[in-house]
């Protein structure tokens, strides 16, 4: 989760909070950004992209201080892109 992230205090400046609440903002501007860049992805390759991506922190691997890491929305969009530079958007299926 997000630590001593400063954070807008309700009617009295700013000041420093912690917890899943300060770390949510963060991942939902890097979504907002893959999904920009590619919008036809399916949410659990935005995921697999945000895992990939993430610069991991404390214990090596996914743990229950840090999750998977610090989110890295620079590389999470590159990565969101094909390998040619092309945006690879995926067919819906037809019922």
């Amino acid at each position: 989760p997000g630590v001593d992230t400063l954070s807008h205090n309700v009617c009295a400046g700013y000041s420093y909070k912690s917890g899943t609440s300060m770390a949510t903002p963060h991942v939902a501007g890097a979504v907002a950004l893959i999904v920009a860049a590619n919008p036809g992805l399916e949410h659990d390759d935005i995921k697999a992209l945000l895992e990939e991506t993430a610069v991991d922190l404390g214990e090596p691997g996914k743990d229950t201080t840090s999750g998977t890491g610090r989110v890295d929305a620079y590389e999470a969009v590159l990565l969101s892109g094909s390998r040619d530079g092309r945006i690879a958007v995926k067919e819906q299926a037809v019922r």
